[in-house]
């Protein structure tokens, strides 16, 4: 299951992922938001610095990432302290809900996810190949505001990028585009 046409955002200044990500998923709900990351960044901090930023809670002086989602898209938020099984994360994509998945140092956001059989143990017998297809693997198409789009072949997304720590998504499916953007 893959969010056909999610905005991939890159990130403006070294530690604004959280910014990026925010402004990916709010054009994801409205594609003709007027909004940029610094205007994400001032509404969180009251300034424009190249600051990191928390997902599911406020720091001293800043906004956390559900809260600037919740602002500008006037949708509720779900914060859970842990990663998504790959059956959860299936389950919100079908419902066209972008995953922003807080990872030791990084924010990324899963716009898709799949499972399919991983063939190892290639063997050459009489000049055709033999397959072992015992195996799953998990493909993840993660935005990455480093990096912009890419395909992760891993059993968890905490593999390629450290360890998958809080897990931040919109609590409802409304229909794409008819959300109305407010705020600064």
């Amino acid at each position: 299951m893959k969010l056909s046409g999610f905005p991939i955002t890159m990130q403006e200044k070294t530690n604004w992922c959280w910014a990026a990500c925010c402004l990916s998923v709010v054009k994801w709900y409205d594609e003709d938001a007027f909004l940029n990351q610094y205007n994400i960044v001032y509404y969180a901090t009251g300034g424009d610095g190249n600051v990191t930023n928390n997902v599911c809670s406020d720091a001293s002086g800043k906004k956390g990432m559900y809260n600037i989602l919740e602002h500008y898209t006037g949708l509720k938020t779900i914060c859970k302290s842990n990663k998504l099984t790959l059956t959860e994360t299936l389950e919100l994509l079908e419902s066209n809900i972008p995953i922003v998945a807080e990872l030791d140092w990084h924010v990324v956001i899963i716009y898709g996810a799949i499972k399919e059989r991983y063939c190892a143990n290639f063997t050459q017998v009489d000049g055709r190949g033999c397959y072992n297809c015992s195996d799953w693997q998990y493909i993840y198409y993660v935005m990455d505001p480093l990096e912009g789009a890419r395909m992760v072949f891993s059993n968890s997304i905490g593999d390629i990028y450290g360890e998958w720590e809080r897990t931040l998504y919109i609590n409802s499916t409304p229909e794409r585009y008819t959300v109305s953007i407010y705020g600064n």
